[in-house]
């Protein structure tokens, strides 16, 4: 084929005035044309070439009529259409042609519209035709591609539950006896290393946990049970609890909440490990005696509350990236301060979870804000996999 953009059509007739009348009338269209006698020249051209179109004349001199040539070709070349020419029209002819696959039966004489038009409909419905399959195609590759992602995303799964068994079971005793050793030494340097060795232990707990509970957010169905949450013991008691990694950096830290906002009904835990990885966010990427502010507003039926420090900030370029892209993000999060940049990651998709949201703002080396919308009360339901993407 010379063109494969263009259709190739074969005219099969006995008749050499039906022949030049159709090759006559198909010139200078989006056509190649070949032109056969009978059915024995047309199926020797079939041989050698492939053809999109057949018009054949029904009635021809041989031991194969138009008849036959078409229950052949079919044979041969399913998707090949074929249009049957005929003066002598009768339903006996008709339907046996048109039940082998025949795309229309022409009747003779007809003239160059006639003729035209016939073949536009048949290259027009092949084309369409050849785009569904296409999109067939692609359809059956997403398929595949999807239960591929689902069987690694399983994979993924079993490993972080392995993982998450793997590390508490040694976690437990090791955090343990060394809570023991350091109530024995007396040496101020061996409590030093036994309170750094903890402190480790206790990150490397914290990184465990955070993973199963970024695998757990993307499970197709998250039960959130909401219950009476105090925002500011809740921030109060973290802000106790990492006293000396702010103290050690020698920042500090503002706590403003506004009357009204003190309670929310949410799922505590979940709250919880919100306010602490925006805390940590905040200490950890902050300047030396920088400062945190935390402050919280009623809004009608919305909690705002605003995380911010006076760190190094967000280049403008990973704003869009910040919560989307969570493993683009953590290159830029975690080559400073270490850890895996799970912390927004989790944020994001917890805030989802009870119908919540979160912006930011920041500039590089001026700090950033993260605020973060809170529903008054989170209705006691189970939140799709669909809200999680």
């Amino acid at each position: 084929m010379n063109n494969p953009s263009k259709p190739r059509l074969l005219i099969v007739d006995d008749e050499e005035p039906i022949r030049r009348l159709c090759e006559r009338s198909l010139a200078g269209s989006d056509y190649l044309v070949d032109t056969a006698r009978n059915a024995a020249e047309a199926l020797q051209l079939f041989r050698l070439k492939a053809f999109d179109i057949i018009l054949t004349d029904l009635s021809m001199p041989g031991s194969m009529n138009g008849e036959g040539l078409l229950e052949e070709i079919k044979r041969r070349s399913p998707t090949t259409d074929v249009i049957i020419m005929t003066g002598y029209p009768t339903l006996d002819t008709a339907i046996p042609t048109l039940k082998q696959g025949a795309y229309y039966y022409l009747i003779k004489p007809f003239d160059q519209a006639v003729l035209k038009s016939v073949i536009a409909r048949c290259a027009e419905k092949r084309q369409l035709s050849s785009e569904l399959n296409r999109e067939k195609r692609l359809r059956e590759d997403l398929v595949s591609a999807y239960a591929q992602l689902k069987e690694l995303e399983q994979l993924k799964e079993a490993f972080l539950a392995r993982v998450n068994h793997e590390f508490r079971i040694p976690l437990v005793p090791a955090l343990l006896a060394v809570d023991l050793l350091s109530q024995s030494i007396q040496d101020p340097e061996g409590r030093g290393l036994c309170r750094m060795l903890g402190e480790r232990l206790n990150q490397l707990r914290d990184l465990v946990e955070s993973l199963m509970l970024f695998s757990q957010l993307k499970k197709p169905d998250l039960p959130v049970t909401p219950t009476p949450v105090h925002m500011k013991n809740m921030l109060t008691d973290l802000i106790k609890r990492y006293r000396s990694e702010w103290e050690e950096r020698e920042l500090s830290v503002e706590l403003d909440i506004e009357p009204g906002t003190e309670e929310y009904r949410g799922d505590a835990r979940l709250t919880e490990t919100i306010f602490k990885q925006l805390f940590l966010n905040a200490i950890y990427f902050n300047h030396r005696q920088g400062r945190i502010m935390i402050r919280a507003r009623k809004k009608d039926d919305v909690i705002e509350m605003v995380f911010e420090d006076t760190g190094i900030g967000i280049p403008q370029n990973q704003l869009s990236k910040v919560f989307d892209s969570f493993y683009q993000v953590a290159d830029y999060l975690t080559r400073e301060v270490g850890g895996i940049g799970l912390g927004l990651a989790l944020v994001k998709r917890i805030l989802e979870t009870q119908g919540g949201s979160i912006t930011v703002k920041s500039q590089e080396g001026m700090g950033s804000q993260f605020i973060v919308h809170f529903p008054v009360t989170v209705a006691p339901k189970v939140f799709k996999e669909a809200v999680l993407q």
